[in-house]
C-alpha cells in the first residue's frame, strides 16, 4: 500500500473514531505527518471538537475549549469556500461557545475577593486569603482557607447568560447549567473542603442544591516536583425539571478548613471556579456573536461592586430611615 493510501486510511480512522479518542491521542496522531496535521481544519474534526466542548453531558475541559477556538479561527480565515450548511453549523457552534463562557469573572482570586461574598467574618481575618502558589497548573492563584470553617460564595444572575432575542423562559426550556471548581491542598497539611451549587427563584426560594465534599484522602499527596495535587468538582443543573419556576440567580459556594488547626492558611485551596450555560437547541438565537470578543473582567467587577454598594445603601436607608432632628426650646421657668 502506497503513502497516499495509508494517509487516506488514517484520515478515515481519525474521522470515524473521534469519539473514542482523547485530545492527547488525537494530537499525537496529528504529529505523524503534515498531511494528517492538515486534518485539524477539516470540517468533520472541527465539528466534533465544537460539539464536545459545548455539550453539557461532557465534563468541562479548558484545553478542548481553547483548542476549538484556535481551530475555528483558523478555519474561518483559511477556508474560503464553505457550503451553506457548513457555514450555518459553524455559526451555531460559535454562538454556543460564546454562551458557555464562564460567568464567574474572578474564578481564582486574580482580583482578590471581588465578586465574592463573606471572605472575612471573624476579627482575626483568618477565614480566607489569596495565595499565588499551590493551585493546579497552569493556574497559580487560588483561594485558601484556614483553620476556621467558613463559606465563600459567588452569585450569578440568570440575565448574564442572555443574548439579544433570548428570554429567561426560553433559556430555562433549552439550556442546562454546570458549576464547579478545582480543589487541592498543601503537601504538608491535612485539609477538607466542599463546593455547592444552589439555584434560587424570583421569590428567593431555593430550588436546587447539591454539595460535593472532598476529604483529605481524595486530595492525595502531589507527585514529586509538584506543589499540590487537585481534584475537580462539577455539578449539573437541568432547569427542565422545574418547569413552573423562573430562575433568578445561581450561587456557587466553597468551604473548607485545615483539619490540623494550624495558625495561618494551610487549609483547602480552590481555583478555576465556574458557572456555565450549555444550550441544547440554539435555533432562533442571533449568530453574529464574535468568538474572539473578550470581556474586561476587571472593569466589569468594579461596576458590579459599585452597583452592589448602591443597592446595599438603599436597603439600609429603608431599614433605618434618617429623620430630621427637632430643635428643642427651653423656657426660663424650666430651670
Amino acid at each position: 500500500m502506497d503513502y497516499a493510501s495509508n494517509t487516506k486510511l488514517l484520515s478515515f480512522f481519525i474521522e470515524k473514531h473521534l469519539t473514542f479518542l482523547t485530545l492527547k491521542d488525537i494530537l499525537n496522531l496529528f504529529s505523524t505527518s503534515k498531511t494528517i496535521y492538515r486534518l485539524q481544519t477539516a470540517f468533520p474534526f472541527l465539528l466534533y471538537i465544537g460539539h464536545r466542548c459545548t455539550d453539557y453531558s461532557h465534563p468541562y475541559s479548558k484545553g478542548i475549549r481553547r483548542y476549538f477556538k484556535k481551530l475555528l479561527l483558523r478555519y474561518k480565515n483559511e477556508v474560503s469556500e464553505k457550503i451553506i450548511m457548513q457555514d450555518k453549523i459553524l455559526k451555531a457552534l460559535e454562538t454556543k461557545y460564546v454562551l458557555s463562557r464562564n460567568a464567574i469573572l474572578n474564578s481564582s482570586g486574580k482580583y482578590k475577593f471581588q465578586g465574592w461574598e463573606n471572605p472575612y467574618t471573624y476579627m482575626r481575618g483568618e477565614d480566607w486569603t489569596v495565595q499565588d502558589w499551590g493551585s493546579h497548573p497552569p493556574k497559580k492563584i487560588c483561594f485558601v482557607t484556614s483553620s476556621v470553617q467558613n463559606t465563600l460564595h459567588c452569585d450569578v444572575p440568570v440575565e448574564r447568560f442572555l443574548v439579544p432575542g433570548e428570554t429567561v423562559q426560553g433559556l430555562m426550556e433549552r439550556a442546562s447549567f454546570k458549576g464547579g471548581c478545582y480543589i487541592s491542598r498543601r503537601w504538608d497539611s491535612i485539609a477538607t473542603g466542599e463546593a455547592s451549587l444552589m439555584v434560587y427563584d424570583t421569590e428567593g426560594n431555593e430550588l436546587f442544591k447539591q454539595t460535593v465534599k472532598v476529604s483529605n484522602e481524595d486530595m492525595p499527596l502531589p507527585r514529586r516536583g509538584l506543589v499540590a495535587n487537585y481534584k475537580k468538582i462539577e455539578i449539573c443543573f437541568k432547569p427542565s425539571e422545574f418547569k413552573d419556576k423562573i430562575i433568578k440567580f445561581f450561587r456557587l459556594a466553597i468551604s473548607g478548613r485545615d483539619e490540623e488547626s494550624r495558625e495561618g492558611w494551610h487549609g483547602a485551596r480552590f481555583c478555576d471556579a465556574y458557572i456555565r450555560c450549555y444550550y441544547n437547541d440554539i435555533e432562533g438565537i442571533p449568530s453574529d456573536l464574535d468568538i474572539s470578543r473578550k470581556v474586561d473582567r476587571k472593569l466589569t467587577l468594579e461596576e458590579e461592586t459599585k452597583k452592589k454598594k448602591a443597592l446595599e445603601e438603599q436597603r439600609k436607608k429603608k431599614q433605618f430611615p434618617k429623620y430630621p432632628k427637632k430643635k428643642i426650646y427651653f423656657e426660663a421657668a424650666d430651670f
